[in-house]
């Protein structure tokens, strides 16, 4: 058997591993059936016997070994450095291993996971991607988490995907191996294509992640693996994380003149929010940039909404050449928004603003 192997897979009835530090291009298949058996050379050959990369046609991996995807018992992708691979059929039986692309690699580990039409998720070091079989990768998070994605440190985090059944999404968790720092998390809802991060706290934060899909729907759950010892589930239905009060926020897109040369001018709002929603706090932030108004953190106008169902027009002048709207809540309370409507028109040229607060 192959020493201090980190990576496992089950392909065609065989237990597949790699990921071994002195020997990292090579891949090791024991016995169809038998997980103990790395016999190579039997007294009587057979296409069930162990196999590996050294020691067969399909040869190794021109490329570090870093991650083993299997799609059935048909093809295993390889996961390189900076590459994929794939093994199509069993190659101890004419199987044969072929170039999927060198454009990307898979970062090491479990950074990969299925959606249940067995699409495939991994992580690059350049973004998450999504693979249909048969097609090339495709990169999810480009023009949205790039720069965010290529400024973590990969060195300094593991990184785990799981797809989340229950809000049929998929869950991608940088865990720092550094116990004094945060995770880096982010769900992509695949209803929506939309990308949300979410905090986890350093002191109990993941350390592991599965997705449980039991028989019934109340034995499917995601489970976390903290540092302090505890398995923690998503609960939807809890009003807090543990006694913790749950911080939620959604910045709109900010608002910015057609034509880039001029203010914009809100005059009213019209919120809706859910029936049984709690209150929520209203910020508006301004700049002279798009980059200056996304990061301030002086709002010019704050608000809290508590008017039940429908809320009443809120009538709030604000100019600036962007404009951004913020709902935010900390509390144990739950809240939710149906519409939110902006009246607006187009100034004059951008003038320097004063930065004002008002409360109501």
């Amino acid at each position: 058997a192959p020493a201090k192997a980190r990576l496992l897979a089950l392909y065609r009835g065989r237990l597949t591993s790699s990921g071994v530090i002195t020997d990292p291009h090579n891949w090791f298949m024991a016995k169809h059936g038998d997980p103990f058996n790395y016999d190579y050379s039997p007294a009587t050959p057979s296409v069930i016997q162990a196999v590996a990369g050294n020691n067969s046609d399909a040869g190794l991996i021109g490329d570090i070994i870093t991650a083993l995807i299997p799609f059935g018992d048909d093809y295993m992708w390889i996961g390189g450095d900076s590459t994929i691979w794939q093994m199509t059929g069993d190659p101890a039986a004419g199987g044969t291993i072929d170039q999927v692309t060198d454009k990307t690699g898979i970062l090491f580990g479990k950074a990969w996971t299925k959606s249940p039409e067995n699409e495939l998720f991994f992580a690059a070091i350049d973004g998450i991607y999504r693979a249909i079989p048969n097609q090339l990768p495709k990169n999810i998070t480009k023009g949205r988490l790039d720069k965010r994605i290529r400024d973590i440190d990969t060195s300094a985090y593991r990184v785990f995907l799981e797809w989340d059944y229950l809000r049929w999404g998929l869950v991608v968790m940088y865990m720092a191996l550094d116990s004094t720092l945060a995770n880096i998390a982010y769900f992509w809802d695949a209803r929506t294509d939309a990308w949300w991060p979410d905090e986890y706290s350093a002191t109990h934060g993941p350390s592991s992640m599965y997705a449980f899909d039991g028989l019934a729907v109340g034995d499917q759950a995601m489970l976390f693996g903290g540092r302090d010892g505890y398995i923690r589930k998503v609960d939807d239905d809890a009003a807090d994380d543990d006694g913790t009060a749950i911080t939620s926020r959604v910045r709109f897109a900010p608002l910015i003149a057609p034509n880039h040369d001029a203010e914009v001018v809100t005059t009213a709002l019209y919120p809706v929010l859910a029936k049984d929603s709690g209150p929520v706090d209203l910020k508006i932030y301004t700049g002279q940039t798009a980059e200056e108004c996304v990061t301030a953190t002086n709002p010019r106008v704050k608000r809290t909404l508590s008017l039940g169902s429908r809320n009443k027009m809120v009538r709030q002048k604000v100019r600036g050449y962007a404009i951004q709207h913020e709902l935010s809540q900390t509390g144990s309370t739950r809240w939710a928004l149906e519409n939110l409507t902006v009246e607006f028109e187009q100034g004059g040229m951008p003038r320097k603003e004063a930065v004002k607060n008002t409360s109501g």
